[in-house]
Order: structure tokens, then sequence, then C-alpha cells
């Protein structure tokens, strides 16, 4: 399915339930000062990963202790069971570790209910002895689907991450929204960009973070900036990138959180 038959989609359902069943907007951050962003990795390995490459994510974790940020790893199901050394590392460094489904398989975000609920029961069990902190995700691909959220909810996942291209926009400002369903509310922070289009050539490092940094100057809302450990470690030049991204962010004073920083209160 191409972007724009998915697009097509989520407007049915919209159409069908009206926007505001779905969405509505809420005020994250409600009195700060700053911009908000969540700095996040998809952490895939080979599970999702194009390329084969050493992944020592401990170069990674140097950058983020240098700077004294903490980030959310959105991290594989399988990872735990085949690199459970890893997510030992995550947690000593005190990161937050969200959910990247269970096996890493985008286009079972398009199945029925009962195999995406299945995929995030399995992501749960495998995690659970981590006592990790409130529940996030960030799907593979970016990719969405109402029984994907009907699902998260069900599982008791408190965030998502989902790319803006799925959002309103009001002037040329992005809206942070939260879903609604019964009892259960998906707060939803918009993802502007990641590493990704400087890995294809299609923006220069610098084009990038002066992208960024033109979106987030537009209000004082919160955003999440994402990263592939398997791209920032298979050349110096992205891993520069990172560095330089968070030296922008760090001169505009922009507060650098994750999801285990916000709880319900901090929601209207």
């Amino acid at each position: 399915m191409n972007y724009q038959k998915l697009l097509d989609n989520i407007q049915r359902h919209l159409d069908v339930w009206g926007y505001n069943a779905l969405f509505r907007e809420t005020g994250i951050p409600l009195q700060n000062k700053h911009p908000q962003v969540f700095l996040y990795f998809d952490y895939e390995r080979e599970f999702g990963a194009p390329i084969n490459i050493e992944i020592d994510i401990s170069i990674i974790l140097d950058i983020l202790k240098k700077n004294n940020i903490k980030a959310t790893w959105f991290t594989v199901g399988k990872i735990f069971e085949r690199y459970p050394s890893s997510i030992e590392q995550l947690i000593n460094t005190k990161q937050s570790i969200g959910s990247h489904s269970y096996e890493h398989n985008p286009l079972l975000l398009y199945k029925n209910y009962n195999m995406i609920d299945q995929d995030l029961k399995k992501w749960k069990e495998c995690s659970k002895h981590y006592n990790l902190g409130p529940l996030s995700y960030h799907s593979p691909q970016n990719r969405l689907s109402y029984n994907l959220i009907k699902a998260l909810c069900s599982n008791g996942f408190q965030h998502i991450v989902i790319s803006s291209v799925f959002l309103r926009k009001e002037g040329s400002s992005f809206i942070t929204f939260r879903f609604h369903r019964k009892q259960n509310k998906l707060y939803q922070i918009p993802m502007i960009g990641d590493d990704w289009l400087v890995y294809t050539k299609k923006l220069s490092p610098n084009d990038q973070i002066k992208k960024f940094e033109d979106i987030i100057a537009q209000s004082n809302k919160t955003y999440a900036i994402g990263f592939h450990p398997w791209i920032l470690l298979s050349d110096k030049t992205y891993l520069n990138y990172f560095s330089d991204l968070i030296n922008m962010l760090k001169k505009h004073n922009i507060d650098l959180i994750t999801f285990d920083d916000l709880t319900t209160n901090d929601y209207s």
C-alpha cells in the first residue's frame, strides 16, 4: 500500500467517525517556555536494517552521555531475546525504551486486529522483566492503521509517535492530538523527520538541521526527531550530523525529554 492509499484509508475512517471522535487537540506542553523535543531511535538491528553492519550502541550512548541527554529507544521485541546485554546498556544509562513492534513487519500493521494485537502482546511479554516506564510506540516505516491504534489502546500504550504527514496543520505549525477510545487515551507526538533523507542524499545534513530548526521555531510545541543506529554507525558523516543536530537544539534552549518524563498531569 502506497502513502496516498494509506492516507485515503485514514481519511475514510475520519469521514465515518468524524475527526474529533478520533483525535482531540491537547496542550502538550502546557506552560512550556521552550519547545520540547523527543530524540528517539528505531532500534532494529538485523530485524529491520537493510544493511549488515556491526551495531555498537555504546558509541551513540557515549555521545548522549557527553551531552547529558536521554533518548527514547523504540526497540524491536526480538532484540530483547537475542541481545539482552544491549537492553541492559540502555537501562544502565537510564534511556527510555518503547516498542518498535515485536518482529518489525510493516505489512502486519495492515492485517486484522488480532494479528496486530498478538504482535503487541509478544513485545510486552519479552519486555516485562525490565520494569519499563509508560508504554510508547513507533511503528515500522511510520505505518499507521485504524486497527493499530485500536490495538495500542487496548494494550495500554500511552504514547505514539506519528509522522506529521498524517496530521492537520494550523497555519504552518503542527498540532499535537490525542486519541480517545472508551476510557483509553493514546497521546500522539508528531515526528517532524528522521535521518532517512540525509542517508538517501535527498537533503544534506545542514539542510535537514535547518529544516528542523525552522519547524521548531514556529511555536512552543512538542516534536519528535528520529534516528536509526545502523545509519549513524554506517559512516562518520551521520554521527557528525547527529552531534550537530544536538548542538543546534542546545543552542536554542530546547528541552530534550523522553516519554518517561511525561505523566498524565502534562495533558489537558
